[in-house]
């Protein structure tokens, strides 16, 4: 069992470009313990944060997608990150 597949865990396959990974990773250590960023390579991340905070991480991407662009699911350029949830 991989531990990205915790009882509680809401792990999520982002692609973002590389130049905003920064200022995603500053917005989520920004936020409280809301989650965490699990990147292999690339602008593929998995974000993963807890069922209790469900509702505060949908406003949490919904903001950062128009921000910064984010889009559900890996880019398949870097399929290999999909990998890395187990």
């Amino acid at each position: 069992m991989s531990l990205l597949t915790g009882p509680g865990l809401i792990v999520l396959p982002i692609s973002i470009d590389k130049e905003n990974l920064v200022l995603l990773k500053h917005h989520l250590e920004a936020s409280e313990g809301l989650g965490y960023i699990v990147a292999k390579r690339g602008g593929n991340v998995l974000l993963v944060s807890h069922e209790s905070r469900q509702e505060e991480f949908n406003v949490f991407l919904r903001d950062l997608k128009l921000e910064l662009g984010l889009r559900q699911g890996f880019l398949p350029a870097h399929r290999e990150a999909h990998d890395v949830a187990g």
